[in-house]
């Protein structure tokens, strides 16, 4: 496929997205650039190794899971109505949008949704729960990456027989003193904030 203009957004494909995940019109078309940008193949997909070009997700200990996340289960490619799916996770909620349709899908970026989103990521088995051994993977790859020994430091993991949380349990955890729109995930002593 040769021409990019052969794969251009239709009209009826733009406002579908845009409905679907709150983008607005001049977004999508800046994010379907990108797009085609990472489409070294262009066939109007996205393979893992595209995503893996981009500097930023190859520097950041969770890339892997977060270029995970575009993919669906047994999926090696993700077209642009995918990919604007999944973005739409990170989208912050605007007070507008909040009393938008009651009675219509919820959006994809709520904040139950953004919750989900942000527990798949560190849920590696899919088995709707975060076990021990996931956290101490977690822990061990940000330790690595310090040049560390994960023996050293897991101790200080709560629990030491079989352990594990769920999404609810996680969510339950979560202190009220923080701003009821932020998740805040602690990453190599630092907090980082997922507005939800």
């Amino acid at each position: 496929m040769g021409s990019r203009a052969s794969t251009l957004l239709r009209d009826e494909e733009l406002e579908e997205i845009k409905k679907e995940t709150g983008f607005s019109h001049s977004q999508i078309t800046r994010l379907y650039s990108r797009f085609t940008s990472l489409d070294k193949g262009e066939n109007g997909t996205l393979s893992r190794e595209d995503f893996q070009r981009i500097p930023e997700l190859a520097i950041n200990p969770l890339g892997d899971r977060i270029i995970n996340a575009f993919f669906p289960e047994g999926e090696d490619q993700v077209n642009f109505r995918g990919f604007m799916r999944t973005l739409a996770h990170f989208r912050p909620i605007e007070d507008n949008e909040k009393s938008k349709d009651v009675n219509g899908p919820e959006p994809l970026n709520s904040r139950s949704n953004k919750l989900h989103f942000a527990f798949r990521l560190y849920d590696l088995d899919k088995d709707e729960k975060i076990s021990r051994d996931e956290l101490l993977q977690e822990k061990k790859k940000k330790r690595s990456a310090r040049g560390k020994e994960l023996a050293k430091h897991s101790s200080s993991l709560p629990y030491r027989g079989e352990w594990s949380s769920t999404l609810k349990q996680s969510v339950t955890r979560i202190p009220v003193k923080r701003p009821p729109n932020r998740l805040c995930v602690p990453y190599h002593r630092k907090k980082i904030f997922l507005d939800l």
